[in-house]
């Protein structure tokens, strides 16, 4: 009786959606999969690479993901990578990266790749030779990814490959084999600082990037025009970053890498700006819209690969 008079006690609209959440197949699958994801949009993603291969492909070295609180597509694009907290056992002497059923314990003790507890390994080892004991030696509680420096002296797991890197304005709790960053991508200063990092690759000595993601949601307000421009100025702001940062189609060895997805709402401005902005760079471009996505929402993904590497200055961030 008691909970039937909270349902009365809620409004409409809020009833309208807990009957949704309680109907919706994603929402239930989340909360009972082995792999808790941190939001229901991680499974347009799993179906997207499913299907596209964007991320399950031999060129795929460096994902840069926009936008990425909560870390739902981090998460999916983590475990696409091979840095999976599912592991059974940690790895013999790499500890700390939060594996498996060691993984709480482990985090506490030495945080994870995101935000480790760095030790400068060849600063301990010449205290040692020289006896000094363990508590001389620094261990730094804030991990900041940006500190070339002191990243090579902390040993990467062998579980997974390639960099990941997860930009938003909000923070963000931290994912095994992502580096979250805390910054605007609008800005210069966070182009160039991503650059800095995806660089201590010597791999990738140019800081370039193999996928561009993008699932930011405008602020819907419910004014047609406005909501349509806000997600006009997303895509444009996502397809200048990623005309700054694309790896030189001349680096692959095919017509297919070198991505972009970006999420978008239907409207003649943005199939314009399909048209005139994304068809020409890319070699493959077009608009897909997965099963996880509701029916009633008018959103979708543009899904661009194989980048051309157009010259373009006035585009470029």
């Amino acid at each position: 009786m008691q909970s039937t008079k909270v349902l009365h006690s809620v409004s409409p609209s809020s009833r309208a959606w807990l009957a949704r959440q309680n109907s919706d197949p994603y929402v239930k699958k989340r909360y009972m999969s082995p792999t808790v994801y941190r939001s229901r949009s991680a499974y347009k993603l799993i179906e997207i690479d499913d299907k596209y291969k964007i991320l399950s492909n031999s060129n795929v070295h460096a994902v840069v993901d926009l936008g990425a609180a909560p870390g739902g597509w981090s998460q999916v694009v983590a475990q696409r990578l091979g840095w999976d907290e599912s592991a059974k056992e940690p790895p013999t002497k790499l500890k700390g990266y939060g594996y498996g059923k060691h993984r709480e314990s482990a985090i506490q003790k030495h945080g994870t790749w995101s935000t480790p507890k760095l030790v400068d390994l060849k600063q301990k080892e010449s205290l040692k030779r020289k006896g000094k004991g363990k508590s001389e030696v620094a261990e730094p509680d804030v991990f900041d990814p940006l500190n070339i420096d002191t990243i090579d002296v902390y040993p990467n797991p062998t579980v997974g490959h390639g960099k990941i890197v997860a930009v938003d304005i909000l923070p963000m709790q931290p994912i095994h084999g992502v580096f979250d960053f805390q910054g605007d991508f609008l800005k210069s200063t966070t182009h160039e600082q991503i650059r800095q990092l995806l660089s201590t690759d010597p791999d990738n000595p140019h800081g370039k990037v193999d996928v561009v993601l993008s699932d930011i949601s405008p602020n819907i307000t419910g004014q047609k025009m406005r909501d349509t421009q806000q997600s006009l100025d997303v895509c444009e702001s996502v397809f200048r970053f990623a005309m700054g940062h694309l790896r030189a189609p001349e680096e692959y060895n095919d017509d297919l890498s070198g991505v972009l997805l970006v999420k978008f709402f239907y409207h003649q401005l943005l199939q314009e700006f399909c048209e005139t902005m994304l068809s020409p760079r890319f070699n493959d471009v077009r608009i897909v819209k997965p099963q996880a996505s509701r029916k009633d929402s008018e959103e979708a993904y543009f899904l661009c690969r194989g980048w051309k590497g157009l010259d373009d200055s006035s585009m470029t961030p």
